[in-house]
């Protein structure tokens, strides 16, 4: 086999969680009534968005990587509701 298939893979997981350390200290700094622009200033980009709509009201949840999870940063109607860490889990 080839090394190369090996630690090509390797790198970009090593790389992609590199900043998973960085997320965790600064998601502590999210705090509700914050809008996803000043959420995107202060997190980046999230890797995923989840987006739901129900009676007239709109949800949006970013998600995170942290170094032991994933990092979910809910949104009710365009500010931000509440900030978990759900353990174990990754985007």
């Amino acid at each position: 086999m080839n090394l190369r298939l090996l630690v090509v893979p390797a790198a970009l997981a090593l790389t992609a969680c590199s900043t998973c350390g960085a997320l965790d200290s600064k998601m502590g700094k999210i705090k509700p009534g914050m809008t996803p622009d000043e959420v995107k200033t202060l997190l980046g980009q999230p890797t995923r968005i989840d987006h739901s709509e129900t009676a007239g009201a709109q949800g949006d949840v970013y998600l995170y990587p942290t170094s032991g999870g994933e990092g979910r940063v809910v949104f009710f109607n365009s500010s931000v509701f509440k900030i978990e860490i759900v353990p174990g889990t990754k985007t």
